[in-house]
């Protein structure tokens, strides 16, 4: 907390220094070593960091005077997704909250899933092919398995990979499934 203190009130650094690290330098909204980008329609500072043993996530609303910790014991991003849960509260703003499902996949459905996704050049392991199965009723991944979300209809919209809690959905065209995305990446289904 003594850090959010200082950045906000020009301690440590001066206030032009301040406005250096927290300044959004290009199309990828980076500061130096900080996200500067609007969530829920406002200015937000934030970083994340995850390391085999912990993970973190700390966001600055400046001009609400609001600042979010999440501290964990596990190598996931909830601590992201919790934090911009507990951010939309503190700030009177909706946000969808994670319904997972603890039913089994239909065995069709998962069928369709199940597969072989191939990742270009940029994912986190270029090129990766990243492969699906249904075992039991549920769904797992070469990185872990897939936790199902329902929507306020009780339907499966979306997944969790459990292991980085990175978002998953399933594209579908013309009845298809033709490909996977995962977090802000796509796999096309080659098998």
């Amino acid at each position: 907390m003594l850090f959010i203190q200082a950045s906000q009130s020009n301690q440590l650094l001066s206030e032009p220094s301040w406005e250096k690290i927290f300044t959004n330098y290009g199309g990828d909204s980076v500061g130096y070593g900080w996200f500067v980008r609007d969530h829920l329609g406002r200015k937000r500072i934030h970083m994340n960091g995850r390391s085999p043993g912990f993970s973190s996530f700390l966001c600055i609303y400046p001009e609400e005077e609001l600042a979010v910790v999440v501290l964990s014991n596990i190598y996931t991003t909830v601590p992201t997704s919790l934090g911009n849960m507990l951010a939309a509260r503190a700030l009177d703003e909706s946000f969808e909250p994670l319904n997972l499902s603890s039913a089994p996949i239909n065995d069709a459905y998962g069928k369709e899933i199940s597969g072989v996704y191939e990742f270009g050049e940029n994912f986190y392991v270029p090129n990766f092919k990243l492969k699906v199965q249904l075992q039991e009723g549920n769904l797992y991944a070469d990185w872990g398995g897939l936790l199902a979300v329902e929507n306020e209809f009780k339907e499966i919209e979306r997944f969790i990979l459990r292991t980085y809690w990175s978002d998953v959905k399933f594209v579908k065209e013309d009845g298809k499934i033709v490909g996977m995305e995962y977090d802000d990446f796509f796999g096309k289904k080659i098998r």
